[in-house]
């Protein structure tokens, strides 16, 4: 006890390496009571052995396989779930691109540009409005376009029939003119 009283003393070495459950073994710390050159004695703080039960043990591995399958069980279960989210979001992302490249194209003149429908949720319900919009607006373009054209010919046959007239009345103006220090009033 005097060497394990020390500073220098190493309470996490065995000093009876030849049993580990000896009671010097199981000391953790040491104390001088009275002076340190003549004690009158010394305090001892020790454990007292652990005494395992066999089946004690055995119900404590059970327990602690049965918590590494679930473990093991539950990382699975979250890896999985990763990927799934993961795959998620990637299919809704692509989604979403072709949408999005639809209707660029569209804006950028392509006026036949539609996308396949199907599907129920959200996003589908986005494409089927975009081809509605699409449709009307190809619709009215067309409509313009057919306005436009009446409108061209309506013009071009009103100045014609237009000019015809002018024309003749040009010509007579025109005759007159040169005749008109010949002609008898």
């Amino acid at each position: 006890l005097r060497r394990m009283s020390g500073d220098d003393w190493d309470f996490s070495s065995y000093p009876d390496k030849t049993n580990v459950d000896a009671y010097a073994n199981r000391i953790f710390d040491v104390e001088v009571i009275g002076e340190a050159a003549s004690p009158r004695g010394y305090l001892v703080a020790s454990f007292r052995p652990v005494e395992l039960d066999a089946a004690l043990m055995e119900a404590h591995t059970g327990l602690i396989d049965r918590q590494q399958l679930l473990v093991k069980v539950l990382s699975g279960t979250l890896v999985l779930s990763g990927l799934a989210g993961l795959f998620l979001l990637i299919w809704t992302s692509r989604r979403i691109s072709r949408l999005s490249a639809a209707m660029r194209d569209f804006t950028d003149g392509d006026l036949d540009r539609r996308l396949r429908e199907g599907g129920t949720d959200e996003i589908d319900d986005l494409v089927r409005h975009f081809n509605h919009m699409a449709s009307r607006i190809q619709e009215m373009v067309e409509s313009l376009r057919q306005k436009e054209l009446f409108q061209r010919q309506l013009i071009a046959n009103v100045s014609h029939d237009l000019r015809t007239p002018l024309a003749s009345i040009q010509g007579n103006v025109e005759a007159l003119r040169l005749r008109f220090d010949r002609l008898d009033v």
